[in-house]
């Protein structure tokens, strides 16, 4: 993911940070925090992962050509998503 985005990116310890993330995000909704500033404080700091320049310059191009393809296409997806629509069934039928 690194060399996708092209920045470091920290993994939490816990299997658990969805959750714990979820409910941060709970609370931010509900008022009852002001911000996330102090999510650092929920969540144990697992492995580091840094960027590697050489593949990321490979995936930027990657990116490049993928964007191309799909807007080349996007006119027969639009198409295979609406025959989709009139042709599958319902798990009742």
């Amino acid at each position: 993911m690194t060399d996708m985005l092209g920045t470091s990116v920290t993994v939490p310890d816990s299997i658990e940070s969805s959750g714990i993330g979820a409910a941060l995000l709970g609370l931010l909704a509900m008022g009852e925090i002001e911000d996330l500033t102090h999510a650092h404080k929920w969540i144990q700091v697992g492995k580091a992962h840094e960027v590697n320049e050489s593949d990321y310059r490979i995936y930027q191009q990657l990116t490049s050509i993928y964007t191309s393809v799909y807007h080349q296409l996007k006119d027969q997806f639009d198409a295979i998503t609406a025959f989709q629509g009139q042709h599958t069934r319902s798990p009742n039928s």
